[in-house]
């Protein structure tokens, strides 16, 4: 036998020398299976990233050698998290198969489509001979999933953002190729979706730095780098400090301070803003309870809390804001939840919206007038608060935005809700917003947002004067009598305290 003659040597070899065939054998196996694992995506049967770079290096090579174009399309469906969320997942992988059927129906005997992951498809243009006939079959593409797909016997509608890259010299990588077209896809997001986008160099740089700006946010929370920053809320008639709204800031190691607007967009479009907005909610939750714990707020004073509507598709938000509660010793009747209604149906949110109401949290509309809600679908919200969007306040002074604040008003009064006045900057428009018949407002002519730190020696005033100076601009405003802005509001007595 083997094993008596190798007994000389080793166990390990003697092992090995045993084995050795079969070991052999299973490799081999493994690897003529592995191209049919690998080259072809499982639920859709389209090609795989695996095989696309293969074909994308074939077709470079060709396209250099007789000076044709190549390019890609590279597709993500909008939103698709939402749809999961409301079907299920068994029901989105349909929806993927449905997907990739329409490509290959809208594409080219020539041409390919694959699957790259997740929700993001590549549509392969070999032999290119007009340059601008890419962006013509993404325009067709976009018209074409305006009809919906036929799931069963149900109706489904997505759209696609769709970013072309096109590659002349044949100098470029497969990977090349595809970065291009995902940087272009990602601008065609942040521009509104449902469209595309043209790859070049200067916004490929840009969406290259969005791209490392994500990166590192990803970490923000963890690496302690977000603050929260917080702006008082005051009765107007008697500046008593009744509130304060939390805003997020990250500080960043190289940038600096920076505002939301430099990130909170880039957050959502990541899917990271339900986790920041979750620890903002955490941290300034337990801040304000603190401050409760201390005796330095008043029984009637709120704490309100942005989140983005994309906490209402995770099935455990209201949870999760109820331990919060518990877990910061916050009362519930201090917490106000604004919620943003531009760009967003708010109606699908009723359901959420009234379990915080039963839970005893305050719910604001947060930048109303310039969304899709109207005066007349006011009364059928479940809101506690209304806030003025700041352009109104700003424009107070022209007799069309002093309109749309004073109805806005007297609609939610009479509906028993708060109404506050967003980005009060001067004294002017401090005394219109009063003629309007808001009470409570906030903005640069009480306080800048400010850190945790400073607020302490803000709410131990007690009370807030309107800073010196016209405004955080530090313009002039021209004294218009209320009369002259609309006759009527001159018969609107202004309050002089808050009840």
């Amino acid at each position: 036998m083997t094993l008596a003659i190798l007994v000389v040597g080793s166990l390990l070899t003697v092992v090995l020398v045993s084995a050795a065939p079969r070991w052999l054998e299973l490799r081999r196996a493994r690897r003529r299976a592995q191209p049919a694992a690998h080259l072809h995506d499982e639920l859709t049967g389209l090609p795989s990233r695996a095989w696309l770079h293969s074909r994308l290096d074939q077709v470079l090579a060709r396209a250099k050698r007789h000076g044709f174009l190549t390019a890609v399309l590279v597709l993500d469906l909008d939103r698709f998290a939402a749809v999961n969320n409301r079907m299920g997942h068994e029901q989105g992988d349909q929806v993927f198969v449905l997907v990739a059927r329409r490509l290959q129906e809208l594409a080219r005997t020539e041409d390919t489509v694959a699957r790259l992951d997740g929700d993001q498809f590549v549509v392969l243009l070999e032999d290119v001979a007009d340059p601008n006939s890419p962006a013509r079959v993404a325009q067709r593409i976009i018209e074409s999933f305006r009809t919906p797909l036929l799931l069963g016997e149900n109706e489904v509608t997505v759209s696609l953002s769709i970013g072309v890259a096109i590659c002349g010299s044949g100098d470029a990588s497969p990977s090349d190729l595809l970065r291009d077209g995902s940087l272009a896809m990602q601008r065609a997001k942040q521009k509104g979706k449902a469209r595309f986008e043209s790859f070049d160099s200067e916004s490929g740089q840009l969406a290259i730095n969005r791209l490392i700006l994500e990166a590192r946010l990803r970490d923000a929370a963890s690496e302690g780098e977000l603050v929260v920053h917080y702006q008082p809320v005051v009765v107007l008639a008697t500046r008593e400090i009744v509130g304060m709204e939390a805003l997020v800031r990250w500080q960043h190691p190289v940038q600096g301070l920076l505002s939301p607007d430099q990130f909170v967009p880039v957050a959502e479009e990541a899917g990271l803003i339900v986790q920041i907005d979750r620890w903002v909610l955490e941290h300034a939750g337990r801040f304000v309870a603190r401050l409760d714990q201390q005796g330095l707020i008043s029984p009637r004073f709120r704490l309100n809390v942005n989140v983005s509507v994309h906490n209402f598709g995770d099935r455990d938000f209201l949870e999760h804001i109820a331990l919060t509660l518990a877990r910061s010793g916050l009362a519930p009747e201090r917490l106000v939840i604004e919620i943003t209604e531009t760009g967003q149906e708010i109606e699908p949110l009723t359901p959420g919206l009234e379990q915080l109401r039963l839970m005893g949290v305050g719910v604001a509309l947060d930048d109303f007038g310039i969304g899709y809600s109207s005066l007349s679908r006011l009364r059928s919200l479940p809101v506690s608060v209304v806030k003025i969007d700041q352009e109104f306040v700003r424009g107070i002074t022209e007799p069309s935005n002093f309109a749309i604040v004073h109805s806005i008003t007297d609609l939610a009064n009479v509906l028993g809700m708060e109404v506050i006045a967003e980005g009060i900057e001067t004294q002017r428009q401090l005394e219109l917003v009063r003629s309007a018949g808001c009470k409570r407002g906030q903005g640069y002519l009480f306080s800048r947002p400010v850190p945790e730190e400073q607020i302490g020696s803000i709410l131990a005033q007690g009370s807030l004067s309107p800073r010196s100076g016209e405004g955080f601009h530090g313009s002039s405003t021209v004294q218009v009598p209320v009369s002259e802005i609309m006759p009527s509001a001159a018969q609107v007595p202004v309050t002089t305290a808050e009840h």
